[in-house]
């Protein structure tokens, strides 16, 4: 049998076995005879070269045990630092075949929830997205301790989008708040492929990219809405509280996270889906009121475009139980958004929930107030709405749901508020953008219809 040892052990044992012969003593007697002399020098050389074969192989046995105790401590916390040694994913799987994605996901909804292949899914999570909850809580973390004099603590704004013509918006979505460092140092933004990270790191935008995107492409709206959830689950379980919007909101000012937070008992806030701000207006807040009040029986009037998360166990088991339910689609081939789940998990989750076998738990969440507005009105077009437009001022954010022409819409937003604020009258309803302001100015093909009034169907 032949036994692999390292150099050093060979050497170690080699010394300890010549130590212990020189203190073998041999006695000598002039009566004994030279063979009987030689013949114990023979037995000595032989118990020496046993000791020495014993003490070798004790020797290398202990060095074997040492480095393999060396390495499962490190493969021991390398699974407590979601990593992994050597190539490949960060991220462990365990012993149901799914991977290791830490407190971010509960053990209890791990086969709900988890996934054990390579492309990133709509709601499930796979290894990948594992990996990424753990790099966005370190950037999380780090946006949210530093100092602001408007934002809340342990709080970051966040939004997210593509490298494509979309993140033009982003220019617009802080158009008033670019020069305002108590800001800019706590917004992220979640990159959903390379081009978005470079040029937001081109702008001197806080970002991270998103695993790369390796599904069908037919579900590639469903996969991006989907985001939202786990990249909020991500920063909630990072233990950092989020103010989310989609990037065509406008912040017209920063977000009252102060305000939110105060509100002890409220774990989430999210926008009015739909609104009637010109009866609004005209009418008073107990109108309001009441109209809200019908809105809300009869329907959630829930949209995950503005979205407040205070982070808690609770916020990140609402995440976790939408998620797990995942893209609830009807015989007929309609497939729910993903704001209807996340609403109805929120209501199941004080009766528990029997689908995916999880125990009740408390859940509050309330709208946010209508100054985080939608540009969703069912009535009058907000934006030629000079009864709307003049209380513009009073607004803190616009989403420009609903509409087609989004970079449009915000930049004349901007502008249609700024003149309302600044110089009010009904001509504020024609307020634009300047061309030579716009992305895709162009000195020698800016046509004027570039300018025309979002709801117009000439504009292109």
């Amino acid at each position: 049998m032949s036994v692999v040892t390292s150099s050093v052990a060979v050497n170690l044992a080699s010394s300890e076995c010549r130590n212990y012969s020189s203190t073998i003593q041999i006695s000598s007697d002039d009566d004994y005879d030279e063979k009987k002399k030689n013949d114990i020098n023979d037995n000595n050389n032989n118990n020496n070269n046993k000791r020495f074969m014993k003490m070798t192989i004790l020797s290398a046995t202990m060095a074997i045990v040492f480095f393999v105790g060396i390495i499962g401590k490190r493969e021991r916390q390398s699974i407590m630092n979601n990593k992994k040694l050597g190539d490949g994913p960060r991220v462990p799987f365990l012993g149901d075949n799914l991977p290791f994605c830490g407190k971010f996901v509960d053990d209890d909804l791990r086969t709900k929830l988890l996934h054990n292949g390579e492309e990133v899914q709509d709601a499930a999570v796979g290894y990948k997205e594992c990996q990424f909850f753990d790099d966005l809580a370190v950037k999380a973390k780090y946006l949210a301790s530093q100092p602001s004099s408007c934002v809340a603590s342990n709080t970051i704004h966040l939004t997210y989008t593509s490298g494509d013509d979309f993140y033009h918006n982003i220019a617009l979505v802080v158009h008033n708040l670019k020069n305002q460092q108590c800001f800019m140092e706590r917004f992220l933004i979640v990159c959903a492929d390379s081009d978005c990270s470079k040029r937001a790191t081109d702008d001197g935008f806080n970002n991270i990219e998103y695993p790369a995107d390796s599904s069908n492409s037919d579900t590639a709206y469903g996969r991006f809405t989907w985001m939202k959830q786990k990249i909020s689950l991500g920063v909630i379980g990072a233990g950092v509280n989020m103010f989310m919007f989609d990037a065509d909101v406008v912040l017209f000012e920063t977000p009252d996270t102060n305000s939110f937070l105060s509100q002890s008992n409220v774990d989430g806030m999210f926008q009015e889906d739909y609104m009637d701000y010109h009866d609004a207006y005209a009418n008073g807040v107990a109108w309001t009121k009441n109209y809200l009040n019908e809105v809300h029986s009869s329907s959630s009037n829930f949209n995950s475009g503005q979205m407040w998360y205070k982070a808690s166990e609770r916020t990140s088991r609402w995440l976790q139980t939408s998620l797990a339910h995942g893209v609830i689609c009807t015989a007929g081939g309609g497939c729910g958004l993903e704001q209807n789940i996340l609403h109805d998990a929120a209501i199941q989750a004080p009766q528990g929930d029997t689908e995916l076998g999880t125990a009740p738990f408390s859940i509050t969440i309330k709208p946010l107030p209508i100054q985080y507005a939608t540009f969703c009105s069912r009535t009058t077009d907000p934006l030629q709405d000079w009864d709307v437009i003049k209380h513009m001022g009073e607004w803190k954010t616009l989403h420009m749901c609903c509409s087609g022409w989004k970079y449009d819409g915000m930049a004349n937003a901007i502008y249609k508020r700024k003149c309302a604020m600044e110089t009010p009258s009904p001509a504020c309803v024609d307020a634009a953008m300047p061309a030579e302001e716009r992305w895709d100015y162009n000195p020698s093909t800016m046509q004027t219809s570039m300018l025309i009034p979002i709801n117009d169907n000439s504009n292109p």
